[in-house]
């Protein structure tokens, strides 16, 4: 088999598995558009980011948690955010990181496709994304002191070759 082959099984791996999620939440087209990305929006607010790397034949997803610019209280999160990194023990398996440019908090992993062995696999690996995105929501809502309530929004994220193909659940 060669090494484009390859990529495209994977590729279509992943996409046969958002099909079946799509089927499920009502989306009978969900897939993996020509840039390889899939952004999943739910109502409680929580997008799921799904981006295929065809040189490593990896799945990216990422899910932003809230913007930190302008909140007092900082080091003592980040702390904690670090320390819930640390062998993963209360990450279910994301790692938490902070966009550079934008101060955007956000939960990352990268898998193979092989990892979200089927649906079921796939549903409960988003659901411990949005129940992990959720917790620090409230974490730091709790915790931090910033001019506004709502510090999901901020200012637009820088562009990225990951494109802007949003679905809507």
């Amino acid at each position: 088999m060669t090494e484009e082959s390859t990529t495209s099984s994977q590729r279509a791996i992943f996409n046969n598995l958002l099909a079946s999620l799509g089927e499920a939440i009502g989306i009978p087209d969900l897939a993996l558009d020509k840039n390889n990305q899939c952004i999943v929006s739910f109502e409680e607010g929580i997008s799921i980011n799904f981006f295929y790397e065809t040189d490593s034949d990896t799945v990216v997803c990422f899910a932003p948690i809230a913007y930190f610019a302008n909140a007092d209280g900082k080091e003592a999160l980040l702390a904690r955010m670090l320390k819930a990194n640390f062998f993963w023990q209360d990450t279910k398996g994301f790692t938490i990181a902070m966009e550079p440019e934008t101060e955007r908090l956000i939960i990352q992993d990268k898998q193979k496709p092989s990892y979200f062995a089927d649906y079921d696999m796939l549903a409960a690996y988003i659901d411990n994304a949005m129940t992990l995105v959720q917790k620090w929501r409230t974490t730091l809502a709790a915790n931090l002191e910033t001019d506004e309530k709502d510090n999901t929004s901020g200012p637009e994220p820088p562009e990225t070759s990951l494109g802007n193909f949003v679905i809507q659940v």
